[in-house]
Formats: C-alpha cells, sequence, structure tokens
C-alpha cells in the first residue's frame, strides 16, 4: 500500500517485450495513465464536483482513492441521486451523509435509499 501525499506507486516491469519497447509504449499512451491517477488521489478531491468526477469515470463507474491507500469505485449515474458531494468519498460516508438527510425529512422521496431507511 502507498502512502503519503505525492508517493508515487512504483513503474511496473515490462510483460512481453523489452524496456526499450516499453518505455516506448508509455511514453505514446494517448491516455496518460499516471495523469489520470495523481486526478483521481484523495488529496485532489475527486469527489468534491461532478467535473472532477467525471475526470476520474472509466465507462460507467467513477473509480477514487476515498484515502491514501484505499481505492473505491461507484456508479457514475448516482451523483444525479446524490444529497451532497461529500457521500461519494468513501462508502461509510455513503451513509453518514444519507440517515441524517432522513432524520431531518430532507431527503427527496425518489431517491432510492428513502424506501431502505424508512425500515429503520
Amino acid at each position: 500500500m502507498i502512502k503519503g501525499k505525492g508517493s508515487k506507486p512504483p513503474v511496473p516491469e515490462p510483460v512481453g517485450c523489452d524496456a526499450e519497447e516499453w518505455a516506448r509504449r508509455r511514453r505514446d499512451c494517448d491516455c496518460d495513465c499516471e495523469i489520470w491517477v495523481d486526478r483521481a488521489r484523495s488529496a485532489e478531491r475527486p469527489c468534491k464536483t461532478k467535473v472532477t468526477a467525471d475526470a476520474c469515470t472509466i465507462c460507467t463507474r467513477v473509480h477514487q482513492e476515498s484515502q491514501p491507500g484505499d481505492w473505491v469505485s461507484y456508479m457514475a449515474s448516482a451523483r444525479v441521486k446524490r444529497v451532497t458531494e461529500c457521500q461519494f468519498r468513501a462508502p461509510a460516508e455513503w451513509v453518514s451523509e444519507l440517515y441524517p438527510a432522513h432524520n431531518s425529512d430532507k431527503l427527496k422521496d425518489s431517491l432510492p435509499a428513502k424506501a431502505c431507511l424508512e425500515t429503520l
């Protein structure tokens, strides 16, 4: 597990090609994976806005580091039914944001979690 702000994971060893070919592939890649990973790190607060979450989306899921070394993902479409932006930081935040909204009657009836919270 990699800890600490600004720490970089080690570059993986080449598999199926020599070191020169590996360096060329990394240099010529259309999508710079290192930039993408840095953008998804917790220090960058990727859950803060839809724009930052969109930058961390692959296919239909947002992938992000919730705290140093812990990576999570969620369906990008879930952001439409949000209570707060903070709820997307980590799984525990999801509940910690929904429950108070439910208890204060600020949770919209259209949200899927509403029915589940009614049973508590």
